[in-house]
């Protein structure tokens, strides 16, 4: 057999296995609402008014990134949009010239999936000599055009918009999308949809938000771990924090920090994001390896997020230690995942082990958090939905961490060994 056939034959099994896989997720959700205690709608797309305040260019973060994420959030809210026109002032330029019109238009072909794009500077107006302006013109994808604006309300608040986000509106599973964590290491669900897990912390938040703000005091720092395509927990809390806040939305995927740059900016123009609150899109990936000076984060947070992050057991040690380095003492870590086979509780018997290694007291404090308003969907769920409702997949299960005190070299090294236990077992 050459080597074409053998490459034909590849071909051929990953087909079936796409459509076997594509068919068993569909045959898993169909009929099943999920928990939905905040809403997402698609929001009508073709508004000009809002791609007109995403034109002007803010230098105070990365240029180049700041253009390709406001190009997606401005085809996402415009589908027929082929050209957009960016202004800025010179004065805030670095150095004083806008990008490399080359290379702007090479990383927006591949950063933004378009098939051809043009980018030209037009004339200084005589009347506005300090400000210049870039023209792009470019032809999107077929798959830059599977996403879509979705519009989250809280249904407790009738009315208010918690976020706006960019994601993909239909199923749709790839070769490159299911083996990026080959190349990256990084897992890639967190870009296939906005898991119902996400969306039912981004509501045990709220709900909570005044008890926890209680405890934490005024301004805080808020650090969403794994948040995906969303960062819907994180991006939800932007207009309720006191002012002097701050929010990172982390993930170690490339392609999870660029959609979040764009719900950010999605966020900014709808003026859900207060002026008086900074929120950043920053790449952090988990390690176990890592001292724990060189997290890649500037400050420790107040309150740390995570929700569907335990499915792949051989990431806990990384995550674990991760959580335990981006939290303040005395600071709370909201978790929310399904059992999942038996990875949720491994992962909490991984803490508990930690617990019990220190001399001087267990490092977190685990409280199980619990609702009517989730009970109730169970029940309802058991009761409506048993032929697709299965509650170790589904059932979120929300935990409370407490920092009791500062983490030790002897904490990860108590991580790295029941780690080795558990993978000899």
């Amino acid at each position: 057999m050459n080597s074409n056939e053998k490459s034909e034959r590849a071909k051929k099994r990953w087909r079936l296995l796409r459509r076997a896989l594509t068919k068993q997720t569909v045959e898993k959700t169909t009929g099943f609402p999920g928990y939905c205690l905040i809403s997402g709608t698609i929001t009508a797309s073709d508004d000009d008014s809002l791609l007109g305040a995403l034109s002007y260019i803010d230098y105070t973060t990365n240029v180049v990134q700041q253009i390709e994420s406001s190009l997606l959030a401005s085809l996402a809210l415009n589908t027929s949009l082929r050209q957009i026109i960016f202004s800025f002032d010179h004065e805030s330029l670095p150095l004083g010239r806008p990008p490399n019109l080359i290379e702007l238009s090479q990383s927006l072909l591949s950063s933004c999936d378009l098939t051809s794009c043009e980018v030209e500077s037009l004339p200084k107006e005589a009347d506005h000599t300090e400000s210049s302006a870039l023209r792009i013109s470019f032809e999107p994808s077929t798959a830059s055009l599977c996403f879509a604006i979705k519009s989250y309300t809280s249904p407790t608040v009738a009315g208010v918009t918690l976020a706006l986000t960019r994601e993909r509106v239909r199923l749709q599973i790839s070769l490159d999308e299911l083996t990026t964590h080959h190349t990256t290491s990084i897992d890639n669900t967190g870009n296939i949809c906005v898991w119902d897990c996400e969306t039912t912390l981004a509501w045990a938040v709220l709900e909570q938000l005044e008890n926890i703000l209680g405890n934490l005091g005024r301004s805080v720092v808020v650090t969403e771990l794994g948040s995906g395509m969303a960062g819907l927990a994180a991006l939800s809390l932007c207009r309720s924090l006191p002012p002097c806040s701050t929010i990172y939305v982390t993930d170690g995927h490339i392609n999870s920090i660029q959609n979040n740059m764009v719900n950010l900016r999605l966020m900014t123009v709808a003026e859900l994001r207060p002026s008086t609150v900074d929120v950043f899109c920053q790449k952090l990936k988990w390690s176990l390896e890592e001292d724990q000076d060189k997290l890649d984060l500037p400050e420790e947070a107040d309150l740390v997020l995570l929700s569907d992050c335990a499915h792949f057991e051989h990431y806990h040690g990384e995550l674990l230690w991760t959580l335990i380095r981006a939290t303040k003492v005395d600071g709370q870590v909201w978790m929310c995942h399904p059992e999942r086979g038996n990875s949720l509780w491994r992962f909490l018997q991984l803490i508990d082990s930690v617990n019990d290694s220190a001399s001087y007291g267990p490092l977190l404090r685990i409280v199980y958090w619990n609702h009517d308003l989730l009970d109730e969907r169970h029940q309802t769920f058991l009761e409506r939905h048993l032929d697709t409702y299965d509650p170790n997949v589904h059932r979120p299960r929300i935990y409370r961490l407490q920092k009791l005190r500062k983490n030790t070299e002897i904490d990860r090294a108590a991580i790295k060994l029941h780690i080795q236990k558990r993978d000899c077992n």
